[in-house]
């Protein structure tokens, strides 16, 4: 089994090698490029379930259709950034992974556009549309901001790092959440879900959106309750419970990446004692439950789960989110 997996690591690392050396400027390039671009990709189909070969058939679609070398070449480093740690994963890696998708009523790469749901049914008791500009931060591949326009509109979307392939009919910015490439004042909502506990220091994070918006702008933030049963990033149960280098090893070997790399712990306590430090007033907070995106026996796990929080009046207190709505007071 190790022979096998150090022989696969080999094929991957002389193909991705192969792909780079191809001369940009070569009148065929993009011919050269796709090539190799396949060459690599034959190592990755094998690896694939059912739903990692939907996406990966329209990553092929969208492939297709470029023509500039740039983009094309920019698109297929996108894609084998995502693919290594699919071919380079051990047999622990890949079942876990193969458990998770097989109990998901949707594809997981689709779970964030179905949320987007359930966070605009909470997020329209607070702001009505109006054409005054909107930010979603940390918006992946911009789904969820899509559908925050379509109902809110003038939504434009920031990440870190914004992948090739994306929603269209938005704008997309590539930029640090503590840092935002914007104007004092001049934004009227900014939407920050699941994204605060990937930050090394929420405090910039909430200072940098009390800068950005307008006086009585709002900021709705949904983090994570990381005293669920279920870990939100990782979906493994109860790992918040367990000691730092434990939960780094237990998540290692079923994810290939430390605990830190998904997600820090931090409560809606702390949260709401940073957000008034930085002139913020609450003017919302709660428990946050999403709908079942579960199949077959986690379902009922999940819906036993929630039934019996509720016999317990714990439904409020231990849910797996929390939601917090902030206002910009005069002094933020």
């Amino acid at each position: 089994m190790l022979r096998s997996l150090r022989r696969r690591e080999a094929a991957w690392r002389e193909r991705v090698q192969a792909y780079e050396e191809v001369d940009r400027s070569a009148p065929d390039a993009r011919e050269r490029l796709n090539a190799k671009f396949q060459d690599v990709f034959e190592l990755v189909l094998p690896e694939l379930d059912e739903y990692e070969r939907q996406l990966a058939e329209d990553v092929m679609r969208r492939l297709s259709g470029i023509q500039d070398v740039a983009s094309f070449d920019a698109y297929c480093r996108s894609v084998i950034r995502r693919a290594e740690p699919i071919v380079l994963a051990s047999p622990l890696q890949k079942a876990w992974r193969r458990l998770v998708n097989r109990h998901l009523r949707h594809p997981y790469f689709l779970l964030a556009a179905r949320r987007a749901e359930d966070y605009l049914q909470l997020l329209k008791r607070h702001a009505a549309p109006n054409p005054e500009p909107k930010l979603d931060l940390g918006c992946a591949d911009g789904q969820v901001t899509q559908a925050f326009d379509s109902v809110l509109s003038n939504f434009i979307g920031l990440d870190i790092e914004v992948p090739s392939f994306h929603a269209g009919g938005v704008q997309l910015v590539k930029g640090d959440a503590c840092a935002l490439p914007f104007r004092s004042n001049s934004l009227a909502l900014i939407t920050c879900i699941n994204v605060i506990e990937h930050v090394r220091t929420p405090q910039m994070l909430l200072k940098e959106c009390a800068r950005c918006l307008k006086i009585g702008g709002l900021l709705f933030i949904i983090v994570p309750n990381h005293r669920f049963f279920v870990e939100a990033h990782t979906l493994l149960p109860l790992i918040s419970y367990l000691p730092s280098k434990m939960r780094d090893v237990l998540c290692r070997l079923l994810t290939n990446n430390d605990f830190e790399h998904h997600t820090a712990l931090v409560s809606l306590e702390d949260l709401m004692e940073m957000a008034t430090a930085c002139g913020f007033e609450i003017v919302g907070r709660g428990a946050f439950w999403s709908g079942n995106y579960l199949s077959g026996v986690l379902s009922l796990i999940y819906k036993g789960a929630r039934g019996i929080m509720k016999l317990l009046k714990l439904h409020e207190k231990l849910p797996p989110s929390y939601y917090l709505v902030l206002r910009l007071g005069g002094d933020g």
